[in-house]
């Protein structure tokens, strides 16, 4: 299932959501589900379709700007 939910796994948490899909090639209305496995140190996505919102987070990342710890990452 995609609905939206948190399972927590030893010290993290498996973490599904719904992005919203800005993608132009699909329909707009349509949510894109996004896993994200996540404790201290590490964070580990899937998704299956295209998510935009990671491209402008990745960008900041290369340019050393954006979240500094897993739950502003989160957040942002």
């Amino acid at each position: 299932s995609t609905r939206p939910r948190v399972t927590r796994i030893g010290d993290g948490a498996l973490i599904t959501l719904r992005c919203i899909n800005g993608s132009t090639d699909e329909r707009p209305d349509q949510l894109v589900a996004m896993r994200l496995y996540m404790d201290e140190r590490l964070i580990v996505s899937t998704r299956q379709r295209k998510v935009l919102a990671l491209d402008d987070v990745l960008g900041d990342l290369k340019e050393g700007n954006g979240p500094t710890d897993g739950g502003s990452w989160l957040v942002e």
